[in-house]
């Protein structure tokens, strides 16, 4: 049987080819070929995947890219908010534009935007980190990953400000802090104009650097113009040592903000006094010492806005031997009461200053807990009688009424001895941070009656800050102080 079919099978012709040439015509070269509305059903097919199997879509052809790339910012909680044109409308324009990433599938859509047609500079970025043990190092490796791919060699300029948050969720651990040195040497080495490290009072483990280590060696002089730093690292001997090195590349610098809250390093008070910042202008400093101060002033006579805070965190604060530093360019002076009153003790200032007296906060965390310390006030108010600021101003907040220490508002008979009426400045700027509209009411015609204490008030702002004062409150409170003081020029903000 075999044999037969053989046989039959060899007596067939042979098979000829078709002798027309095959028509190539239905085949598309690309897809750009493709009509509008059959490549939106091939997208719209291709978007029932699993996004994880999105990437290698996008990257396959141009024209599938920013399809996929769009939608896959936006479900990844990357955030773009653009900038407000004078007509009340968002810019077109992405270099007006602020970029946030927060959430953990951001960090991971981050690096399809830094590799997209897309990629453009834009104003600012902010990156909201995770404190969890988990999620720290994969975030900040997402970070730090993005600002390497960023070429180092041309003047390219992508973006002006780096904020980089800690959003509060720590568990106790201790993480590694090498990251935020890495993060912080990446931000140097940028062409941003301002950084930003907030990582309030999260536990980190720095280990020191070896001396031939190229961490913290400038390369390049910075074009950083503000830098703010929140971080209990600043307490770390082996952050400073890292500080310190980079701070000779800051030159450009005119706003330095130093900020923490736990016990300072004993090397904190020689890192303040050997910073040579020749353009400063602005400057905060946490927990420095009488010596250190001097010698961070003798060293920038130009700053002309200055913050304080914590000067007790080193311990006693001894009376100056050496005579009092004039500073003449000094206009703004921040802080609680008592830092202030410290402050002064040390430097000469200028008639025309004005002094911001910042609320006290038994957590830092909670500005509705503010307190009013009222001996520290008061004995600031009696050292302040003796000053020349006939052409100064004094800013001062008020709390609620139950976040006084002790009662400040006593005006008597003994009014003639409050420290007020010996304080000669020209205005006073009042805000009332409460947190309770039934202190708000409380507080006002206090404060029309407190403010006529000061003998050579010309003029003085009022502003709430939680609650919106009525036109009856306004009313009294204005016909309260023309009754005595018709001149005074009130404003309410």
């Amino acid at each position: 049987m075999s044999a037969s079919f053989a046989s039959s099978d060899s007596n067939q012709s042979p098979l000829k080819l078709p002798t027309k040439p095959f028509d190539h015509s239905f085949i598309h070269d690309s897809l750009s070929d493709l009509s509008n509305n059959t490549l939106a059903r091939l997208v719209e097919w291709a978007k029932l995947l699993p996004k994880s199997e999105w990437p290698p879509l996008m990257y396959s052809a141009k024209i599938l890219h920013l399809n996929f790339l769009e939608e896959l910012l936006s479900s990844s909680g990357v955030v773009f908010r653009k900038a407000i044109n004078g007509n009340g409308k968002e810019d077109g324009d992405l270099k007006g534009c602020e970029l946030e990433i927060s959430s953990p599938e951001a960090f991971v859509a981050l690096r399809h935007w830094r590799r997209s047609a897309i990629f453009q500079p834009i104003h600012s970025i902010l990156f909201i980190v995770s404190g969890r043990q988990t999620e720290w190092p994969v975030q900040m490796g997402a970070i730090l990953d993005f600002l390497h791919s960023l070429p180092t060699d041309s003047d390219d300029v992508y973006f002006s400000e780096l904020d980089v948050y800690m959003d509060g969720t720590a568990d106790g651990s201790v993480l590694d802090g090498s990251l935020i040195v890495n993060l912080a040497q990446a931000a140097f080495r940028s062409r941003c104009a301002s950084f930003t490290l907030h990582t309030s009072d999260n536990n980190f483990a720095l280990l020191p650097v070896a001396e031939n280590s190229s961490v913290g060696t400038p390369h390049l002089e910075s074009r950083l113009r503000t830098l703010r730093f929140n971080t209990s690292l600043l307490s770390n001997p082996h952050f400073l040592r890292f500080l310190r090195t980079w701070s000779s590349s800051w030159n450009n610098l005119a706003g330095l903000h130093l900020c923490f809250t736990c016990p300072a390093s004993p090397n904190w008070p020689s890192f303040i006094s050997l910073l040579r910042l020749p353009n400063l202008l602005h400057a905060l400093l946490s927990a420095p010492d009488p010596e250190s101060l001097f010698n961070f002033f003798g060293a920038h006579h130009k700053v002309i806005t200055f913050e304080l805070s914590n000067t007790g965190l080193l311990g006693f604060w001894p009376c100056p031997s050496a005579p009092l530093l004039q500073l003449k360019s000094l206009k703004l002076l921040t802080g609680p009461a008592q830092d202030v009153d410290r402050f002064l003790q040390l430097f000469l200032v200028p008639s025309a200053l004005h002094i911001d007296l910042e609320l006290d906060t038994e957590d830092p965390n909670d500005t509705r807990r503010a307190i009013f310390d009222t001996p520290a006030h008061l004995k600031f108010f009696r050292a302040l009688a003796g000053r020349d600021l006939s052409r100064g101003a004094l800013h001062i907040k008020f709390p609620d009424v139950d976040c006084f220490t002790e009662p400040f508002f006593e005006l008597s008979e003994d009014i003639v001895i409050r420290p007020e009426r010996a304080i000669r400045v020209v205005g006073v700027h009042v805000t009332l941070h409460c947190f309770d509209s039934v202190s708000v009411s409380m507080l006002l015609p206090i404060v029309s009656r407190w403010v006529l204490l000061f003998p050579c008030l010309e003029y003085m702002t009022l502003l709430s800050t939680c609650f919106e004062i009525s036109d009856l409150e306004i009313r009294d409170f204005l016909s309260s102080i023309t009754m005595v003081k018709p001149e005074l020029s009130i404003c309410f903000c």
